[in-house]
């Protein structure tokens, strides 16, 4: 029953069905909680879906959050089986805010979103399947800034339009550091190469081998 807080350090928690809120979702008030959806969503409502900003060790795995307006903060996805963390909205809503989390070894892609999202300061690393990506953004409206996107399958891949993709590192990635679809409209994108000698301008992202 949402909203809840969880107190108790070290405590491991689990869905059993799909959750949809009306208001608040988790929050998470103490250090090494594991969070495991089981394949199951996080939805509706607004405000934060789960908010571990400023806990050590917090693991949310394996599902969907979906809610107007949420909040992923502070978070470790790792080792999943499927996408570390997977955000949508739809059009006209407020999308959700993925920032400050550790993305690491999933099988899939290690951020997926789908739409009028924001994706920040995260570190996404080695999240290796053929065909997926550190950061994967699929639909319109999304703003990826600040992350640094290192040693994945592909780096930040685009397959979305009127998106905007900004200061980040890529590094290291098996196939393409930066893989935009040239059919998808409006990406205005600056890749500043990390041997080049000009200084990269403010909004430009890093490629790195």
């Amino acid at each position: 029953m949402l909203p809840l807080t969880i107190t108790d350090r070290g405590s491991s928690w689990y869905f059993t069905g799909d959750i949809t809120a009306v208001g608040a979702g988790i929050s998470v008030q103490a250090d090494g909680v594991t969070i495991d959806l089981m394949g199951f969503s996080l939805g509706g409502g607004t405000g934060v879906g789960i908010d571990g900003n400023g806990r050590a060790g917090l693991i949310v795995r394996n599902g969907i959050i979906v809610r107007q307006g949420s909040i992923v903060r502070g978070c470790r996805a790792i080792d999943n089986t499927e996408n570390g963390i997977w955000v949508e909205g739809d059009s006209g809503e407020v999308g959700a805010l993925v920032t400050d989390c550790i993305v690491d070894g999933n099988r899939k892609n290690g951020i997926r979103v789908d739409g009028q999202s924001t994706v920040r300061d995260n570190h996404v690393h080695s999240n290796s399947s053929p065909g997926k990506a550190g950061i994967w953004v699929l639909g319109t409206n999304n703003r990826i800034e600040g992350n640094s996107v290192i040693s994945n399958y592909n780096g930040i891949d685009v397959d979305g339009s009127f998106n905007v993709i900004a200061r980040n590192m890529v590094a290291g990635s098996l196939i393409s550091n930066f893989d935009i679809d040239p059919t998808a409209m409006e990406n205005p994108i600056i890749v500043h190469p990390i041997a080049s000698s000009a200084p990269p301008g403010p909004w430009a992202n890093i490629d790195s081998p």
